[in-house]
């Protein structure tokens, strides 16, 4: 597999995260995309790329190639968008409405955005947003369980945020109802002193 003839030899690669298959039939280039790149699909993509060989070698070959577009007979190929898996993780698996839950709704808005996405350039996307510490790491956690669920399911095949570590930031201070009134008596206590300072009756 994969060395281009004229009798047709089909290679199999991974483009932005889907299988295409390209080869070369009487001196004409052809290439056919195919679906998500993960183990089950291979498989497929390998027997059509012998069907399109066997094809080639015996003069069948379909120039239009109708023959080769047939539906991947596994249903992990069937393909959705990010934010339509991320609603599916989030509503059968995690048992959240993002409509409710505003972390949630938060991610997928993000993942809106960020428009075609993949196991290929999540990375990048992730890390072109300008977040605080908090919200990084929170969104962070959130997407590496995601990626879990979609290797698990198939549809990835790596896990391109497994190595990212969280932010380290300085949280603020939190100032407690004890902190205040002490700042409160104190502040109390020196004005008090000022006005003796300055008595009239001295």
């Amino acid at each position: 597999m994969g060395h281009k003839n004229s009798k047709g030899a089909v290679s199999i690669v991974n483009y932005k995260g889907r299988i295409r298959l390209r080869w070369r039939y009487q001196s004409k280039r052809y290439s056919l995309n195919h679906a998500l790149y993960n183990k089950t699909n291979l498989l497929q993509a390998k027997k059509l790329a012998l069907l399109i060989e066997e094809d080639a070698a015996n003069d069948r070959f379909d120039y239009s190639l109708n023959r080769y577009k047939g539906k991947p007979e596994s249903p992990a190929v069937t393909e959705k968008s990010i934010v339509e898996y991320f609603e599916e993780w989030t509503t059968s698996y995690k048992q959240i409405d993002c409509e409710l839950h505003t972390n949630y709704n938060s991610v997928r808005n993000m993942l809106k955005k960020w428009g075609e996405t993949d196991q290929s350039n999540i990375l990048y996307k992730f890390n072109s947003e300008t977040f605080c510490g908090a919200t990084y790491n929170r969104r962070l956690t959130m997407l590496k369980d995601f990626i879990k669920w979609l290797i698990r399911k198939g549809i990835w095949t790596f896990h391109p945020l497994q190595d990212v570590n969280p932010k380290r930031y300085k949280k603020p201070k939190q100032t407690t109802n004890i902190d205040l009134l002490e700042k409160i008596c104190k502040l109390i206590d020196v004005a008090v002193r000022k006005s003796e300072r300055y008595s009239p009756y001295d």
